[in-house]
């Protein structure tokens, strides 16, 4: 029965005679279970008996009590595990009565959902903490029946992801029909799209929608709310609240039906879902727009979540193929009118299409490395990676993904790149096929790189002056590709040589070409890739540190031995050649669009951005990048691998444009500071510069936690222009705040400081040296 409001009778005994009644069930389901498993044991056991000859013929009788004895043995232990429960449960209960109502005994109770939360009232120096009370709510609903439940959700719009895992598979399914009748009727509304929204990673929830709604239901209602949002020009004025209820349902219902592609046993979608999805696309009856509403629907999707690898894949491949079968225009003519993308389109702004479906699909695959692998994979012939890929070239070199047909200037298909490329970078097999990841990747990226190079500035383009450039909207996703490989590119650049196997494979001046393709578009995808490149300077510092270690064992370091010995001939090389290779690389990117007055102010704003980012002395770290220290400090990320590609990107996104007003350095940090932060904060890490108060020693106040349990240079003190604006409100007290700033000015004016300072040299010699070259 479900619980009702509290009652008298809702005492702390009645509370606990409940809770016990509540361990008697289980006790009874347990052993009603044993039982059953006893008597089908016995029998199985029996009836093999019985086929063995011995048996069979009669000359050996079965010892029918010897093999109940043995299934009683062999199911001894979870009735004892049992019986311990009760008598455990028993004796707590004996206790609580015992010890009457005492505030730890009606905590657990009203945690346990057994009395109401407002009876704490009752109970003067009980003090309840918010944990407490989420999970009272979370024992309340737990105790509802499925249809209580759902009401309890549709009642309450502060219901919130944590309280989904209590809701059981009967109350989604009756949620999942409720949004399915909405979406059937074409009466979707906000609060439709909370409920799909706070239920889209539920099986139960997405499975019964899905078995409920097709995909021509979907793209009715997507075109309804896309013209609610965007009626024709003039008609009327754009309403903010329903542009976002339209890219609302969008992402609702794109990241829903990706974890119904990915669900399993009884939550499984048909066989042929891909199938279905394709006809629903390219097919020519039903509501006008299918193909772009829906394209776009699982585009938002993608960019929330992964799908199904073999179901994005092949969808995917088979709307490849279609288009590549068709005569002339393909999306357009499906879609006359065109669909509005309300993600690209600000209420101030000129109106973006999503027209594209195969731009959609390619961008579906931002967070399905499998899918995208997959789909690309089979652009080799026969599965030959040494061949050139047809899709990659058709895709990159020969469509169009231009604005003026309705397209997305190159965003999906850099999506898809990417995650082609970086996305899987471990040495397993790539389903479906005999290739590992590490080594496709690697050779996919080198493809990718060398095709740009070669069409880069050729007479056949799709723009204006017919020279070819890529779609600026995918350099971002170019340089973050470069990130990922940033070592090799560290060798290319640094005219090192590249190892063999899993590495990106191409010449210098190929790769130049590269980085002014990257410089044209998304000034994101420079920052990226040079941030990436001063992240592998700072490692190959800690790997020289490290190297000279092993070398001289128990040999004491400290700051003078580093400046005047052979490893600080080693860091000053190092400072030097990772100062050379990012003002490289920055230059060749930035010197393609960019005036020659404005040079050098772009070139250092690039540099430092890069240097910041490598130091986690990014502006409003506290707030961009983590508490107290950035995400980059804490975690010592590998960039080869996407979860650390994603910090590093979300840490250059976080922080504004190095050129835009978005990003303000303090007014105390210049290019020469930020070298001498970086440098400063990998010595305190390596152990070179220890943390105390005596000569050579930098002040606790100034350093935080880094990665491996190693300590690092505050960021939060380049936060900061006084005082006033160090870290967060209420994260620092004015006394620490003027502590730090007094350990600050000490350390850098003191003697011991500049030995740092000779090491930094190099790199802004370096920098100061490649403009020149």
């Amino acid at each position: 029965m479900p619980r009702r409001p509290w009652r008298p009778r809702a005492s702390t005994p009645w509370a606990c005679s409940s809770s016990f009644a509540a361990d008697v069930d289980t006790f009874d389901t347990t052993v009603n279970q044993i039982n059953i498993d006893y008597k089908s044991q016995y029998n199985s056991t029996v009836s093999g008996m019985r086929q063995q000859p011995e048996h069979k013929s009669g000359d050996e009788p079965i010892d029918y009590a010897g093999v109940a004895a043995s299934t009683k043995s062999n199911l001894m232990p979870r009735y004892k595990t049992a019986e311990t429960v009760i008598d455990d449960a028993a004796d707590a209960i004996a206790a609580k009565f015992k010890q009457g109502p005492t505030d730890e005994n009606v905590r657990e109770l009203i945690r346990a959902g057994l009395i109401p939360l407002a009876s704490a009232g009752l109970y003067p120096t009980l003090v309840l903490t918010d944990d407490d009370k989420r999970q009272a709510l979370k024992s309340s609903i737990a105790g509802m029946t499925p249809a209580e439940q759902a009401e309890f959700v549709k009642n309450h719009p502060e219901f919130d992801a944590e309280l989904v895992e209590v809701l059981s598979p009967d109350a989604q399914e009756i949620l999942a029909n409720d949004v399915a009748n909405d979406i059937k009727n074409d009466k979707v509304d906000a609060e439709t799209v909370r409920i799909m929204a706070l239920l889209s990673t539920q099986p139960a929830f997405t499975n019964t929608l899905f078995d409920e709604v097709e995909p021509a239901d979907l793209a009715k209602v997507i075109k309804t709310l896309e013209e609610d949002a965007f009626p024709q020009p003039g008609t009327e004025d754009l309403s903010q609240d329903k542009i976002d209820l339209y890219k609302d349902f969008l992402t609702a219902a794109g990241t829903s039906f990706a974890t119904y592609t990915k669900g399993e046993g009884e939550y499984a979608p048909p066989a042929d879902l891909s199938k279905t999805w394709y006809d629903a696309i390219t097919g020519d009856d039903g509501y006008g727009g299918n193909a772009a509403a829906l394209t776009l629907m699982l585009r938002a999707g993608g960019a929330e979540t992964s799908f199904d690898t073999d179901f994005l894949a092949d969808l995917t491949g088979d709307l490849y193929d279609w288009e590549r079968d068709q005569d002339g225009a393909v999306w357009g003519p499906r879609d006359y009118d065109g669909i509005v993308d309300p993600f690209a389109t600000k209420i101030d702004e000129g109106r973006h299409f999503a027209t594209d479906g195969l731009a959609n699909m390619l961008g579906a695959m931002e967070n399905s490395p499998g899918a995208a692998q997959k789909f690309f994979h089979e652009g080799y012939p026969d599965g030959d990676t040494s061949e050139e890929n047809d899709r990659l070239k058709y895709l990159l070199t020969e469509r169009t993904f231009s604005d003026s047909a309705y397209s997305d200037e190159g965003d999906g298909l850099g999506a898809a790149l990417e995650a082609a490329a970086t996305g899987n970078r471990e040495h397993t097999l790539i389903p479906g096929t005999s290739e590992y990841g590490d080594d496709w990747s690697a050779n996919f990226a080198s493809e990718v790189f060398n095709t740009i190079a070669d069409k880069s500035g050729t007479g056949d383009g799709f723009g204006p002056d017919d020279v070819w450039h890529i779609w600026p909207d995918m350099a971002d996703n170019l340089g973050a590709i470069g990130a990922s490989y940033s070592s090799d590119i560290y060798d290319i650049v640094g005219r090192a040589p590249v190892p063999g196997g899993p590495h990106l494979q191409i010449d210098l001046a190929d790769l130049d070409k590269v980085f002014g393709e990257i410089g044209r578009g998304d000034k994101t995808g420079i920052e990226t890739l040079s941030a990436g490149i001063m992240l592998e300077g700072n490692d190959r510092l800690q790997d020289a540190i490290d190297q000279w270690k092993q070398a001289h064992p128990g040999e004491p370091i400290d700051l003078e031995s580093v400046t005047e010995g052979a490893l600080g001939e080693a860091l000053r090389g190092t400072g030097g050649t990772s100062g050379e290779i990012l003002g490289h690389i920055v230059n060749k990117a930035i010197t393609v669009d960019e005036h020659d007055k404005s040079l050098a102010e772009t070139r250092a704003a690039y540099v430092s951005k890069a240097i910041d980012i490598a130091g986690g002395f990014i502006p409003g770290a506290g707030s961009v990048l983590g508490e107290g220290a950035s995400e980059l400090l804490k975690s010592g990320y590998d960039v080869a691998k996407s979860e650390g590609l994603d910090l590093l990107k979300n840490a250059v996104e976080g922080s504004g444009s190095a050129t835009g007003g978005d990003y303000e350095r303090s007014e105390r940090s210049s290019l020469s500071q930020s070298l001498e932060n970086n440098i400063t904060s990998q010595l305190i890490r390596s152990g070179v510069i220890t943390v105390g108060d005596g000569p050579g020693q930098i002040p606790a106040s100034l350093v935080t936690d880094g990665p491996d349990g190693t300590q690092v240079l505050n960021p939060d003190l380049y936060d900061a222009d006084g005082p006033d604006k160090i870290g967060e409100d209420g994260q620092y007290t004015q006394a620490e705040k003027n502590q730090m700033l007094t350990d600050l000015n000490r350390w850098f004016g003191d003697i011991d400081s500049r030995y740092v300072e000779s090491i930094t040299q190099p790199a802004q010699d370096g920098l100061d040296r490649e403009p020149n070259k």
